[in-house]
């Protein structure tokens, strides 16, 4: 019987907003057709394929093992899918008996949640949960073991929720908080299951979405489905600005959805009415629509809000005195300044240029936004500081536009080749940055990690390949992949859109870093490595090859990393920091068991690992640095208090953080080794 602390899946959020026009089990045919005419390299739509398909239809259904038996998938994996067949491209059969089978075991969800919430759990029980990465969910044989795994799950997240509520880390302090935090999680739980029951979304409208989701992250992991409201808000997601009503939520210790902070100049802000710690008690929607927090996971809520197509609200809020108040708020179109790029001045023996990017945004709606641009700008500041070294920080950035990836690697480049590119007919073309000169030429060290994925990878590999920069940090994810965005029509019905692999990038040596990531020069570890998080872990990714095609680049002489590289092995090895964080690993991947003693115990562990390690970093009596607005934005930033609370916010991080401390360390370790 599994006891799996939680499930790493790779889900698209398919939330209640779905709604299109057309039939929907004509779609799935349709959907089938449009992405094997634009598919880099579709696989065969056979008995293979249609068994992939129906495995991650279990997969979106039931990620975490709690619906169905194994008696269950094993009578959806036999209904026929029928993509293969022109003949029977209006059957619903899969859909409709498919329907059935979700729906009796989301009713006897609704049972077992309702049975195992109504008296407190054994804590004495030696129940214990397990770190697992695995990619594919087990499924129980006999409803009494499902039963068993719901106990499990409804046990573990009350004892989550009363470490939030308890006024001490004691065991009567817990019992005390219990009943309410049982019935929270019971309310929560059965919200969710009783919205896919009888939600705006009927359940079969919710299969049928569901399966096209899998037929199309069945041709390779990046090829996916969109209804009409995602589409908007994959758009967004893609644009260095966004529509917001100007606040950020968290969760208090009561298990209220509380405003965190207040933009200002943004919509919440300019009301007058709302302050940081009020309660959401309820959103009134134009359509009649209104939602309830209590009735959501944190993440849904705010997902909620976020989503782009919900543009205006009545928002109910508890004061802190206890009193309510209604405020209509209209979203207000603003720049996402946390996912912009942000510069700072790392000064101390030496002046060294720090560059956060977190992502690869780029002109999509024509209003003139390019991130290679912006960075150019911030190193033009940078510049009138007389920095010796920079450092660029593509930690945790996705990608996003490759041309954007192109020019961004050209401002550190004269002119050359920075990647090829393979499309659907064996063509390959070398893309190039067109504009001749660049605008810094100084020692550079790039910082990526696992996250690190697509267009960040591109730009790290070609300055890798023309030994322009110094790679720190730990292996990248591993996507040498590029989509395009199509949509699905019939007759004059929208039925979504579909964003398909067009094409696979490759270095300009030949070799590709799909799957295997962009290698670092000099290796830092990192705590998020033992999430297995990468292209080579995902079902369906596309192969790593190579290709051969003559292009002329003419790469600098290669850095000595050597020494540079057993220094800094050397630091890593001594650093208090860095020894709390393999601890910290190590605690982490422990079995937790769920027996109340021990339970305290290990959470009041956990929190002593974290304090641990922010105290460490925060100890230091001799800092390397200081970190400093640059002088032009010292000025500007007086002037908007927005963007001035952003940039403070990314100031503490960097002054706290281990890994650019180790790539300071990094660029003085070079300029000792290289002056004249």
């Amino acid at each position: 019987m599994k006891r799996a602390l939680f499930t790493l899946f790779f889900l698209l959020w398919f939330g209640v907003s779905f709604s299109q026009t057309g039939n929907s089990c004509t779609t799935p045919h349709l959907l089938v057709n449009k992405i094997k005419a634009e598919h880099f390299s579709p696989p065969p739509i056979d008995e293979k394929f249609h068994a992939r398909v129906i495995n991650e239809v279990v997969e979106i259904l039931d990620p975490d093992g709690l619906y169905f038996l194994e008696s269950d998938v094993r009578e959806i994996s036999a209904l026929p899918l029928h993509l293969n067949d022109p003949t029977k491209n209006n059957s619903c059969e899969f859909i409709d008996k498919a329907t059935q089978v979700y729906q009796k075991r989301l009713t006897d969800a609704v049972r077992i949640v309702t049975l195992k919430t109504a008296k407190p759990f054994d804590y004495s029980k030696k129940d214990s949960l397990y770190f697992s990465v695995n990619q594919t969910t087990e499924h129980e044989t006999t409803l009494s073991e499902l039963e068993r795994d719901w106990e499990i799950w409804l046990k573990s997240s009350t004892l989550s929720r009363m470490a939030q509520t308890a006024k001490a880390m004691t065991v009567k302090d817990w019992m005390a908080v219990e009943k309410v935090s049982r019935e929270k999680v019971r309310d929560k739980t059965l919200a969710k299951l009783n919205r896919l029951l009888r939600g705006s979304v009927s359940p079969k409208e919710f299969v049928a979405n569901v399966l096209l989701k899998s037929i199309a992250i069945s041709f390779d992991p990046h090829t996916n489905y969109f209804t009409l409201s995602e589409i908007k808000d994959f758009e967004s997601s893609l644009s260095s600005s966004a529509y917001s009503f100007g606040f950020d939520l968290d969760e208090n210790a009561l298990g209220e959805i509380v405003v965190d902070r207040l933009a200002p100049g943004g919509p919440a802000w300019n009301s007058h009415l709302i302050n940081k710690g009020d309660a959401i008690i309820s959103v009134s929607w134009p359509n009649g629509e209104v939602s309830n927090p209590l009735d959501f996971d944190d993440n849904e809520f705010e997902g909620k809000i976020n989503s782009a197509d919900r543009l205006s609200g009545t928002f109910t809020f508890k004061k802190a005195d206890g009193s309510s108040v209604e405020v209509l708020l209209h979203k207000e179109k603003r720049e996402s300044i946390e996912s912009n790029v942000q510069s700072l001045l790392l000064k101390g023996e030496k002046s060294v240029g720090y560059i956060s990017l977190p992502g690869f945004y780029s002109d999509w709606g024509g209003e003139g936004q390019s991130c290679a641009s912006d960075v150019a700008k911030e190193i033009i500041k940078l510049k009138k500081e007389n920095i010796q070294g920079l450092i660029l920080d593509l930690r945790f950035n996705g990608g996003g536009s490759v041309q954007e990836a192109i020019e961004l690697a050209g401002i550190f480049i004269d002119v050359g080749p920075m990647a090829l590119s393979k499309s659907k007919d064996g063509q390959i073309i070398s893309l190039k940055d067109i504009h001749k000169g660049l605008a810094y030429d100084g020692p550079l060290v790039i910082l990526i990690n696992g996250f690190s994925a697509s267009a960040s990878e591109i730009t790290t590999a070609a300055l890798q390949d023309y030994n322009r920069a110094l790679v720190v940090g730990s292996t990248s994810y591993g996507k040498a992949t590029a989509q395009n965005v199509f949509p699905l029509i019939q007759g004059k019905d929208s039925l979504g859109f579909v964003k398909i692999t067009l094409s696979k990038a490759y270095r300009i040596t030949g070799k590709s870093h799909q799957r295997k990531g962009v290698q670092p020069d000099i290796y830092l570890p990192d705590f998020y490595s033992i999430l297995q998080i990468s292209e080579r872990t995902n079902r369906h990714a596309l192969p790593s090859d190579s290709v051969i095609k003559k292009v002329y680049y003419t790469p600098l002489t290669k850095p000595t990393v050597a020494p540079l590289k057993n220094r800094s092995e050397e630091r890593i090895q001594n650093s208090a920091w860095f020894k709390q964080l393999r601890d910290f690993q190590n605690f982490y991947q422990a079995p937790q068991l769920l027996e109340i003693n021990a339970y305290i115990q290990h959470h009041l562990a956990s929190q002593a690992h974290v304090k641990q390690l922010d105290e460490t970093k925060s100890a230091s009596t001799k800092p390397l640095y200081r970190v400093m607005q640059n002088k032009f934005d010292g000025a500007l930033l007086g002037l908007d208090e927005n963007r001035n609370m952003a940039s403070q916010e990314l100031l503490k991080d960097i002054e706290r953080s281990a890994y650019i401390e180790e790539a300071f360390q990094i660029i003085l370790n070079y300029l000792s080794l290289t002056k004249p």
